[in-house]
């Protein structure tokens, strides 16, 4: 995973006293420019209908929600030092009453779906 490596260089370069901050946009990012498209529509798209529709260099978003980069932080041993996210109450709603999710991210909690940016300072966990 592309964004494990980020983290293991980060980890490898920041200092024991080091901190990293990072904002993350968990929004589809077409809807900045079309107000018609919720924050949360690309996630109503397989995988492989995503990847025809935004798979490329250009306009590349990941569909990661925040607790996947809760996980990934935690697995690279980071540790959060503050974290503030954003709701999109509107997109919760529409969740709530009847916008459909792709199958594969019915499993996610629907604040987790909604919230749709994060951010994050983090700094390495020398607890090993």
């Amino acid at each position: 995973m592309f964004l494990r490596d980020v983290f293991a260089e980060a980890k490898r370069i920041l200092k024991p006293t080091g901190i990293a901050i990072h904002f993350v946009d968990l929004s589809d990012h077409f809807s900045h420019q079309d107000r018609s498209i919720s924050s949360i529509n690309f996630l109503k798209f397989s995988d492989s209908e995503w990847n025809r529709l935004a798979g490329n260099e250009f306009a590349y978003c990941n569909r990661l929600r925040v607790s996947d980069y809760l996980n990934l932080f935690s697995d690279c041993n980071f540790q959060v030092l503050r974290k503030e996210t954003a709701l999109d109450v509107e997109a919760l709603d529409s969740l709530h009453n009847g916008f459909v999710l792709h199958d594969k991210l019915q499993h996610y909690e629907p604040e987790d779906i909604c919230t749709t940016s994060v951010n994050i300072m983090l700094q390495v966990s020398y607890d090993e």
